[in-house]
């Protein structure tokens, strides 16, 4: 990989080799409860960003719906590969308090999912979707209730009542629109937008398909394509925005490290999948399976916002996607977060 800009590829391979570091220290230095641990992470992490997301929102008339990750697309992309670990946790964990603590989770992120307004994780809901409804047969088949009653009624005036006090501070516009464009999106002025972006990046690789540009290089690149980027000095003085990133992370990580660097990156969540697949052959306890199938489901959210959504290029998301490669991989591991027979802990639950 070759690079016109040293410095600003070191910033960005420092960024990616603290992430493999995470992966790493995660896969490998995981105990037998460190799954269970790693959920109630993620649980905490998903209920704080979209609570203080909603509380943002309302003071600012709808304005604002960032948080603390300042956009409601990078917000979006993070709520949505955590989702599936409290669906997880409300639904297996042993702790009625983690179970309790789960729904609340549910609650407030799929009320700041919502009214983000963001087509690609609203598709990226679809893996956690599948989940759930796993989630209710294989409670079926353990004879257990799917979900009662009163949780359910719980759990949905809630993330309604969240979502209408939201919406009531002039998101309800924006979400309305936003919805109709997922059937026509071809017009659409932002996915124009994006798709000249993608143009860039398909030029960018043709030009150099083996050795690409240099990490973290495509923002300096776009100014060749686009008269009003602006200049690479300023871009190493004050960092890529969002408007300078291709929106397709395999396209940009194409550009930047080359299709050799491309397909060794993808190799990390496709090898992490099959390990999971496999492990899911074997018996094992409820929660760790769950888990598994949470972990398969975030891996695929993850896979499709980095279609369409720029978060995995920001440090502040790029954290949480090596957390979520590395929790998969400590989940493909043999240790069990259910102990012992599942059969006993089903009745130890009940």
């Amino acid at each position: 990989m070759r690079s016109g800009l040293p410095t600003l590829s070191a910033y960005e391979a420092y960024r990616h080799v603290a992430g493999a570091l995470l992966l790493l220290g995660l896969a490998c230095g995981g105990s037998a409860n460190s799954a269970r641990r790693c959920a109630y992470i993620a649980l905490i992490v998903l209920s704080g960003a979209a609570l203080e997301a909603l509380i943002i929102a309302q003071q600012s008339g709808g304005h604002k719906l960032g948080g603390a990750f300042q956009d409601e697309q990078l917000l979006a992309a993070v709520l949505i590969i955590l989702l599936p670990f409290g669906v997880a946790v409300s639904v297996w964990d042993p702790s009625v308090g983690w179970k309790r603590y789960g729904l609340l989770a549910l609650t407030t992120a799929t009320a700041a999912l919502v009214v983000t307004a963001n087509r690609s994780a609203w598709l990226a809901l679809l893996p956690t979707a599948l989940l759930v409804f796993w989630s209710i047969s294989y409670r079926r088949q353990a004879k257990r209730t799917p979900f009662p009653a009163s949780k359910a009624v719980i759990w949905l005036a809630g993330a309604t009542l969240l979502v209408l006090i939201t919406l009531g501070g002039g998101r309800t516009g924006e979400t309305w629109r936003r919805l109709q464009t997922l059937t026509a999106y071809g017009g659409e002025a932002t996915y124009l937008w994006r798709e000249e972006q993608w143009q860039v990046a398909h030029r960018l690789i043709e030009e150099r398909p083996v050795f690409g540009w240099g990490v973290g290089t495509y923002a300096t690149q776009l100014a060749r394509f686009d008269g009003q980027s602006r200049t690479a000095h300023e871009i190493l003085l004050n960092g890529a925005s969002l408007s300078e990133n291709a929106h397709n992370s395999y396209l940009q990580l194409g550009a930047e490290v080359g299709l050799p660097g491309l397909l060794l990156f993808l190799a990390i969540p496709v090898s992490i999948a099959v390990g999971l697949l496999r492990r899911l052959r074997r018996r094992c306890g409820p929660l760790l399976r769950l888990l598994r199938y949470a972990a398969l489901a975030a891996l695929a959210a993850q896979a499709i916002t980095a279609l369409a959504n720029p978060a995995w290029e920001f440090a502040q998301c790029s954290v949480f996607q090596w957390f979520i490669f590395g929790f998969s991989s400590l989940l493909t591991r043999e240790a069990s977060v259910d102990g012992g027979n599942p059969q006993e802990w089903l009745e130890a639950v009940r």
